[in-house]
């Protein structure tokens, strides 16, 4: 039968053999339980010469001895196992009474039972002096291994004795000569005098800036004679903020601990003198401070400007109300303190009246003196809070105020009713490259907001340093940095030692190190073997080539269009950007496509007439911050923030919305292309859009035939007015209140330029 299941096809020839010999060892065990069978000769088992199985194991390649070897070794210990089954257990030593050593623990009897053995405790031999144990043992044993109760007699103290013979001083008890213990009195501890140092009128001076028994400041807060918290004002704010729950009096509100001030009187002397000439036209104006806080900056700006008055909107004054309170009491001093917060807006409309800027007249809105420039009117406000903290949809509480002051340009509401006021506002480091970005990657929603109502959006001092991986060419960077170098030297403009930008320092490090040595010389040889290097130079040139075509395309478009040599070169523009979208696709991995592209709207955007960012069209390079300079020690911007004059189809209270509508359809998705944008609109509305706004497609004007090849990130302000004046003139555009009711409620309220409880919005800081 096992013949017959091991030949069989279905079984390998290998697997068989392994069921050869497990059947094999298994007889081999069974017969050595009898010494006659257990000589099992294994020669005999296997199949004779010339049989079926035999030519079978020979055509398999297989040998039958070497598993006639293996059984034989099984075998061998076989026989060992069952001659050890036979054998009697070896005889156990025993003692000199003929019993087991004790060490085992059972015994057993003729018959082979268990005998219990009771086991006898070993008797503990004791070291005897003068015929009694030693103190130490605690314990002794009588003649029957009983136990005998010791009373512990205590050890005699050896005390050492002096040379009148009494014990030492150290020693806290003495003795007698029958060791009864003498009680020792201790001596009272006389507290050590401290010594103080006396100042100049003789009285001491105390170092200590609070007392902590009592836990709250002194009168004086350094407790030296004409020393104020104004003399060191991050002193001041980090015991405030450090012991600020143990100082009597102080506010513990939310807000308390995540306003950001600067501190540094240099920094705000250097920020002036850059700001300088474009301030003198505001000398002697009224200026609204939001969140004055330390209020340094706010000194500074008005030593310069000596203003009729500065309004400072302090909603903490129990915080800051010892730094405020030099200013406020200063003779002939402007300043008027209003215990409120300036970020809700209720609150700052009852400033905005009659009251507060006798000197100010509100317009009514269509009054033509709206768009008129009011330079007897200058807001400041500091927005700066660290950590920051999402807030209703927006990524930071200052990006929803700044998102509400850009609107209330566009709604001449607010502080813009009495003409367009300058705008000075301070923030996180962090916030500045929503509104003045670096790239077009970085131009989203509230950078093309502040492009349309903005004259000039300034980036002024900051920390200077990219808050991301490099978004464009650094070569488009060098020579941004180069034209705005030439803007400064034109106008006198220097910038002072220590605060240059770290791209400033960088092309300085690079303009003085152009030294040859040999190492360098065979740098381009070693870069070309670089697989880096090499994207790089892949990326350049396609970069390059595309730049060169789309050059083609605008100088067609320069000529009239009954020229011949404008479908000449239409027809080559077309040509050269098929091959090289073709060798694109063939060289460029999938991944790197979106970074190339980039790279070329980049360019595109840099060498148009007006460039497309406000940062390339800068006057001056920002000064750099640090980060000691500001409370806590993290690095703020300020921002500077001049409105233009609107255009007129933006003067309508209708068209908010749509501007609205159409700039949130196409920011939810920035890197989407135009036509893309234009379809998600209502329907029917790219047909009319494309048709009746030519600059989309104009690329003297930033467009692109194109609009597949062209994202929204690349729109221009005067893209998206001609969208608003092409949608007011569609036949079949939607009601205003169709369109609220598409974007989900209304987008500005005209009264007060708030959507929702604000006193919600402070109290959750």
């Amino acid at each position: 039968m096992f013949r017959l299941f091991t030949t069989s096809r279905k079984v390998p020839l290998c697997i068989s053999k392994i069921l050869s010999t497990s059947f094999r060892t298994t007889a081999i065990l069974r017969s050595s339980d009898n010494p006659a069978d257990s000589t099992l000769n294994t020669s005999s088992k296997s199949p004779p010469p010339g049989s079926e199985d035999a030519n079978q194991g020979t055509t398999d390649g297989y040998n039958d001895s070497i598993f006639d070897d293996a059984v034989a070794d099984i075998l061998r210990s076989a026989k060992l196992k069952a001659r050890r089954k036979e054998n009697k257990p070896p005889p156990e030593k025993t003692g000199a009474d003929g019993l087991p050593i004790g060490k085992r623990p059972t015994e057993y009897d003729e018959n082979g039972g268990i005998i219990k053995k009771r086991r006898v405790p070993r008797k503990k031999v004791l070291k005897l002096e003068d015929g009694l144990p030693i103190e130490k043992q605690l314990v002794e044993y009588d003649e029957d291994g009983g136990i005998i109760m010791k009373e512990k007699v205590p050890r005699k103290k050896v005390l050492k004795l002096g040379e009148d013979s009494l014990p030492i001083e150290k020693q806290p008890t003495e003795y007698k000569e029958e060791s009864e213990i003498i009680k020792k009195k201790r001596k009272k501890r006389v507290p050590r005098k401290k010594v103080l140092k006396l100042g100049e009128d003789g009285l001491p001076v105390i170092n200590t800036t609070y007392k902590r028994a009592q836990g709250k400041l002194g009168s004086d807060f350094y407790n030296k004679p004409g020393l104020s918290p104004r003399d060191d004002v991050r002193r001041y704010l980090t015991r405030v903020n450090t012991i600020g729950a143990r100082v009597k009096g102080l506010s513990q509100k939310s807000g308390d601990r995540k306003r950001m001030n600067i501190v540094s009187e240099a920094a705000c002397d250097v920020i002036l003198d850059r700001l300088g000439p474009s301030l003198q036209k505001h000398i002697g104006c009224d200026i609204i401070d939001i969140n004055p806080g330390a209020g340094v900056w706010s000194a500074k700006l008005h030593d310069m400007l000596k203003p009729r008055t500065h309004i400072l909107l302090e909603p903490d004054t129990k915080q800051f109300g010892q730094l405020l309170e030099p200013l406020l009491s200063a003779p002939g001093s402007t300043y008027r303190l209003v215990p409120q917060s300036g970020l809700v807006w209720n609150h700052l409309e009852a400033v905005l009246s009659k009251e507060y800027l006798p000197h100010q007249t509100a317009w009514e809105r269509e009054d033509p003196r709206l768009e008129e420039r009011n330079d007897t009117l200058l807001i400041v406000a500091n927005l700066g809070y660290y950590p920051r903290k999402n807030y209703r949809g927006f990524p930071s509480l200052a990006q929803m105020v700044m998102y509400q002051l850009i609107g209330a340009i566009k709604a001449q509401t607010l502080v813009q009713k009495y003409g367009r006021a300058r705008m000075l506002i301070w923030m996180n480091d962090e916030e500045r490259h929503h509104f003045v970005p670096k790239s077009i990657n970085q131009r989203r929603k509230p950078a093309m907001e502040a492009d349309l109502v903005c004259e000039e959006i300034t980036e002024v001092a900051s920390s200077t340093i990219s808050s991301s991986a490099r978004d464009r060419e650094q070569s488009i960077d060098i020579r941004s940095l180069k034209a705005t170098l030439r803007k400064m030297e034109d106008k006198g403009i220097k910038v002072p030692e220590g605060r240059e930008s770290v791209a400033l320092q960088t092309l300085k490090g690079a303009e003085n190190t152009q030294q040859g040595s040999p190492v360098i010389e065979k740098t381009p040889a070693t870069r070309k073997k670089t697989p880096r290097f090499a994207a790089e130079r892949r990326f350049t040139h396609f970069t390059e080539e595309f730049e060169a075509t789309f050059e083609i395309l605008r100088s067609a478009w320069r000529l009239p269009d009954n020229d011949p040599s404008k479908i000449a070169k239409l027809a080559e523009y077309k040509e050269r950007r098929r091959r090289w979208q073709e060798e694109a696709d063939k060289t460029i991995k999938d991944s790197y496509q979106k970074p190339m592209l980039l790279n070329c709207e980049s360019r595109i955007t840099f060498n148009t007439p007006k460039s497309l960012l406000a940062w390339d069209r800068r006057e001056m390079e920002p000064l750099r911050l640090d980060a000691k300079e500001f409370f806590p020690a993290k690095p703020m911007c300020l921002i500077d923030i001049q409105p233009k004059r609107l255009h007129p189809v933006l003067r309508k209270t209708n068209n908010y919305d749509i501007l609205e509508y159409i700039l949130t359809v196409f920011y939810v998705r920035w890197v989407q292309s135009v036509n893309e944008g234009l379809a998600n609109l209502l329907p029917g509305a790219h047909e009319w859009l494309v048709k009746e706004c030519p600059s989309l497609r104009d690329p003297l004007k930033g467009g692109n035939p194109d609009l597949d090849e062209m994202t929204v990130r690349c729109l221009t302000d005067e893209m998206f007015v001609e969208m608003v004046e092409a949608w007011a003139r569609w036949p079949f555009r939607p009601s205003q209140f169709e369109i609220l009711s598409i974007m989900g409620g209304a987008t500005h309220d005209t009264g007060v330029g708030a959507t929702y409880d604000q006193e919600d919005m402070y109290r959750s800081i």
